[in-house]
C-alpha cells in the first residue's frame, strides 16, 4: 500500500533545478576569465524569475516568503533599490521560519541571538557599526537552528544566503554575489521546496557542530580585543551579553534534557521510562488494570518511501488518535521507535478489549497526512495483557504484552492478541460475567 503511495519527484522537474545550477555555477566561473564586471543585475532578474517559477510550480505554503526573496533579487539589480534587498530577504526568511516552527524554538532563537550578536560585534569593530545584514544573520540563523528537516533545497537555500551576506566582505564580492543568488534560484526550483517550509515535529538537540559555532560566536570578544589590543565601553559590554546569552543557553539545554527524559519531542507523549514507573506504581495499588502495546505496521518502509521527517509526522498523528481512545486517566506513552504502550487503572478484560479494538479503528479509519499533497492509511498491531489474571507484577504483564504483541505480528499484523491467542471482545464479555 505504501509503494503504490509512494511520492516521487519529476523527473522533469529534477532536471530543471540541475540544469539551472550547473548552467548558473559554470557561467559564474567562466565569465571572470573573459574580463569585464561581474553581471549582478542580470543574475538577481534571472533568479527572481527562477524562483517565481519554482513557486508556481512547487507551490510551496509559505509562497508568500518565497515571493519576498525574489523581491530582494530584483531590488538588489537597481542602484536605486538596492538597500531594500537585504531588509526583504530577511523578511522572507522569517516567513519560512515561522511556517517551519510557529511556536517560539527558545533553543533556536538564543542560538540565532549568539551569533547575531557577535557577528555585530565584528562590524563594529571594524566598520564602526552594524549593518542590514545583521538582520539576515539573524533570521538565518532561526532556520539553521531551528527544528525542521534539512532538505536540499533548505541547504542550497542557507549557502547562497551565507554567500550573499559574505559577498560584502570579500575582494570578489560581486562574483560571489552572482553564484550565491544561483544557489537560491536553484532552492526554489529543487522539489523539496514543497516541504521546506513544512511544520516541524521535533525539536533538534545541541550537536557537535552547533556547539561549536556557539562558541566560537561567544569567543569574538576576546578575538576582537586581541587584534585591536584595546577595550572599550561597547566591546565589554558586548563580551557580557554574549556570556549571558550563552547562560541563558546552557539552563534551556538543561531544562531540555529534563523534558526528554519525561516526554518523546516526537510525539509529546510520555517516554518508556515514565510508563514503566508509573506501571510500577499502579501494579502495587491497583486491584485491576491492562497494558496494551501497539506497534506501527511497516513502519520501517514508511520511513524508507517517505523519509524520516514524514515518518515522524506519522507516529505524532498515531499518538494523537491513541490519546483520544483512551479513558481519562489512562496513560498513553511512546515504548520505542514505533511502538506505544497504553495503561489503563482500573479496567477489567472487556474494557481493555473494547478499547483495543476501537484505538485499531480509529487508527485506520482515515488516511494520516504526511504533507500538503500526500496522506497514508495506516494500521497498528496491539498485544494485550492483565493484571492479574495474565501477571502478578509490572514485568511479567509487560512480558506477556510482547508475547501477544509478537503473536499477532506473526499471525498477520492488524489485530489485536492476547496471551491466550486472538481478541474476541464477546468472549471477554461473556468471562467477565462468569
Amino acid at each position: 500500500m505504501l509503494l503504490a503511495q509512494t511520492a516521487r519527484l519529476a523527473p522533469r522537474a529534477t532536471r530543471t533545478w540541475v540544469g539551472f545550477l550547473v548552467a548558473g555555477l559554470l557561467t559564474t566561473a567562466a565569465l571572470p576569465v573573459l574580463g569585464g564586471p561581474p553581471p549582478v543585475a542580470v543574475a538577481c532578474v534571472v533568479v527572481a524569475a527562477a524562483i517565481v517559477a519554482g513557486v508556481s510550480v512547487h507551490r510551496p505554503r509559505a509562497a508568500g516568503a518565497w515571493l519576498l526573496i525574489a523581491g530582494a533579487q530584483l531590488a538588489a539589480a537597481a542602484p536605486s533599490t538596492r538597500l531594500a534587498a537585504l531588509p526583504l530577504l530577511a523578511i522572507g526568511l522569517a516567513g519560512l521560519a515561522a511556517r517551519r516552527f510557529p511556536g517560539v524554538d527558545r533553543a533556536a532563537l538564543l542560538d540565532a541571538a549568539v551569533v547575531t550578536a557577535g557577528a555585530g560585534l565584528v562590524e563594529w569593530a571594524y566598520l564602526g557599526r552594524p549593518g542590514a545584514d545583521l538582520a539576515v544573520v539573524a533570521t538565518a540563523g532561526m532556520l539553521l537552528f531551528g527544528a525542521g528537516a534539512r532538505s536540499t533545497a533548505f541547504r542550497l537555500l542557507l549557502l547562497g544566503v551565507v554567500g550573499l551576506v559574505g559577498s560584502a566582505y570579500v575582494p570578489a564580492g560581486g562574483w560571489l554575489h552572482v553564484g550565491a543568488s544561483v544557489l537560491l534560484g536553484a532552492a526554489a526550483l529543487h522539489p523539496t521546496t514543497r516541504w521546506l517550509d513544512r511544520e516541524a515535529v521535533t525539536t533538534r538537540a545541541a550537536g557537535r557542530r552547533r556547539v561549536v559555532v556557539l562558541t566560537a560566536a561567544a569567543l569574538l570578544p576576546v578575538g576582537v580585543l586581541a587584534a585591536r589590543g584595546t577595550a572599550s565601553t561597547v566591546l565589554m559590554a558586548a563580551a557580557a551579553g554574549l556570556f549571558g546569552l550563552v547562560v541563558v543557553r546552557l539552563v534551556t539545554t538543561a531544562t531540555a534534557a529534563r523534558r526528554r527524559a519525561l516526554v518523546d519531542p516526537v510525539t509529546g507523549r510520555p517516554t518508556r521510562a515514565f510508563f514503566e514507573a508509573t506501571l510500577a506504581l499502579e501494579a502495587e495499588r491497583s486491584q485491576v488494570l491492562g497494558v496494551l502495546l501497539i506497534e506501527i505496521d511497516n513502519a520501517r518502509m514508511l520511513t524508507d518511501v517517505y523519509g524520516q521527517p514524514a515518518a515522524d509526522r506519522v507516529r505524532y498523528e498515531v499518538a494523537a488518535r491513541l490519546r483520544d481512545c483512551a479513558r481519562p486517566g489512562d496513560l498513553v506513552a511512546r515504548y520505542g521507535a514505533d511502538r506505544f504502550a497504553m495503561l489503563l487503572p482500573a479496567a477489567g478484560s472487556y474494557t481493555v478489549g473494547r478499547v483495543a479494538d476501537a484505538l485499531r479503528e480509529a487508527v485506520c479509519a482515515e488516511r494520516l497526512p504526511i504533507d500538503d499533497m500526500h496522506a497514508v492509511r495506516v494500521t497498528v498491531t496491539v498485544g494485550m495483557a492483565m493484571l492479574p489474571g495474565d501477571a502478578d507484577d509490572a514485568a511479567g504483564v509487560l512480558e506477556l504484552a510482547e508475547q501477544a504483541l509478537g503473536s499477532a505480528v506473526w499471525a498477520g499484523r492488524n489485530r489485536t492478541h492476547t496471551s491466550q491467542g486472538q481478541l474476541s471482545v464477546a468472549a471477554l464479555a461473556i468471562a467477565e460475567r462468569v
